[in-house]
């Protein structure tokens, strides 16, 4: 039987946990916590009753992972401004729809560039500037998630990537050259405004816009169906795969065989080029694949710096 010391003592426990957390973490928790506060309040800080009715009138719009990454969020958000009660009540939360199996949200593998501006569009009448720069990567660069948030510009018209997944011998780091100089200077804009934002976040974002931009598709655009789009249009207008793993940020040819084929012929993704001299690039990439495009196959000619 628990006892009232047991229960100060769980108490005391939550209340310092925050501090045991690693200074990356701190900061992620806290950034999520004020892109929610943007996105769902304005410019205003919610009060502790709001937030719990957040919490419990949205969970059945979030898996339980994702509910729970929220719900770590604010709470870490309300211990970090002195309000430690808030923030236990806050972490005490239960998910209403914790029972409830929520199936996996379809997502759609191909974006046209129709359906990428009405989400940009949905973004701009939001007032979601966080989500428009989000959409403006993902469409760009289609890097993954978790790499948006430390892209760095390291010459006119040229972005280093951060490749994610190199633990597992699977990413790359890559420098990316934008052809044309508009969409580069919005570029620069774009990867200040996601600087630091943690992955989910930038996720949920977009989640939502999407959702708002379709409400009646079941597979509706995430970032990865814009990194799968890129992938798919490179291959499609004949890029040899040594170009298209560099510039999607794959160690190994044989990772593009994932993305379609998708034969535009418009040569539309050519916007981007490796920011590279070949030499690297062949450095950094395993041909793996048993035969390359045919007649089709076409190298692209590297930015040199």
């Amino acid at each position: 039987m628990c006892n009232d010391f047991d229960l100060l003592a769980h108490e005391i426990k939550d209340i310092h946990m925050y501090e045991d957390l690693k200074p990356n973490t701190l900061e992620k928790r806290i950034k999520m916590a004020h892109s929610f506060n943007t996105k769902h309040f304005g410019n205003r800080v919610p009060s502790l009753e709001e937030t719990l009715h957040f919490l419990k009138q949205g969970a059945p719009h979030y898996k339980n992972g994702s509910w729970r990454n929220i719900r770590g969020a604010w709470a870490t958000y309300w211990w970090s401004i002195g309000n430690t009660s808030g923030a236990q009540v806050v972490r005490q939360t239960k998910n209403p729809d914790a029972h409830v199996k929520k199936s996996k949200q379809d997502r759609c593998k191909n974006v046209t560039h129709e359906e990428f501006e009405a989400m940009l569009r949905t973004s701009y009448r939001l007032r979601n500037w966080l989500a428009a720069s989000t959409l403006y990567i993902a469409r760009y660069f289609g890097c993954r998630p978790s790499e948006m948030s430390d892209i760095l510009l390291v010459d006119e018209q040229k972005f280093l990537i951060i490749g994610s997944k190199k633990r597992g011998d699977r990413g790359i780091d890559r420098t990316i050259y934008i052809e044309d100089p508009e969409i580069a200077k919005s570029m620069e804009v774009a990867i200040e405004a996601v600087r630091d934002v943690p992955t989910r976040t930038l996720q949920l974002t977009i989640e939502y816009v999407s959702e708002k931009t379709f409400p009646k598709r079941k597979a509706r655009p995430t970032i990865y169906s814009y990194r799968h789009t890129l992938g798919s249009t490179l291959k499609g207008a004949g890029i040899d795969r040594v170009f298209v793993a560099y510039l999607m940020g794959h160690q190994s040819t044989e990772s593009v065989e994932v993305y379609g084929d998708r034969r535009s012929g418009k040569g539309s993704a050519l916007f981007i080029l490796p920011g590279v001299e070949v030499e690297e690039i062949l450095s950094l990439i395993r041909v793996k694949h048993r035969s390359p495009y045919s007649h089709r196959t076409r190298s692209v000619t590297p930015k040199k710096s």
